[in-house]
């Protein structure tokens, strides 16, 4: 909402499979401060955010707690749509800790060893640089 606020977004679209309580009086919380519309999608990412991507409005998306797996959607989404984003992912998964151990044994972060891990299967090499100079910066 503070991206419409600031005038970033022309409106906001949330999207999760289920609106919380808490969002309705955050709406109206808001409301005196948002030149747009906030409106809530109660759809699967997958089918939400490409229409959304597609609606023509100028935007930037925000993902915040996204499991590991969605934040790699939407990076490649929005990279896909030419559309500003950022992300802040959770739930890294590494099975069996091998990651873990490494990165505390030779003192990194274990976020910054999850995506070089990740650049190394150059699966998504562009987006694991963006996404490092990202976390770098910030």
């Amino acid at each position: 909402m503070l991206c419409v606020a600031q005038g970033a977004a022309e409106g906001a679209v949330i999207i999760d499979q289920s609106a919380p309580p808490s969002h309705r009086h955050l709406r109206e919380a808001w409301s005196p401060f948002l030149p747009g519309p906030i409106t809530y999608d109660e759809r699967p990412l997958q089918e939400a955010l490409p229409e959304a991507l597609k609606s023509g409005k100028r935007m930037f998306v925000l993902a915040c707690h996204a499991c590991q797996h969605l934040a790699w959607q939407i990076m490649e989404m929005c990279q896909s749509s030419r559309t500003p984003f950022a992300v802040c992912p959770c739930c890294p998964k590494d099975h069996g800790g091998t990651i873990k151990a490494a990165a505390k044994s030779l003192g990194v972060d274990f976020r910054a060893a999850m995506i070089l891990a990740a650049a190394g299967t150059g699966s998504h090499p562009e987006l694991v640089l963006s996404l490092w100079c990202h976390v770098e910066v910030v």
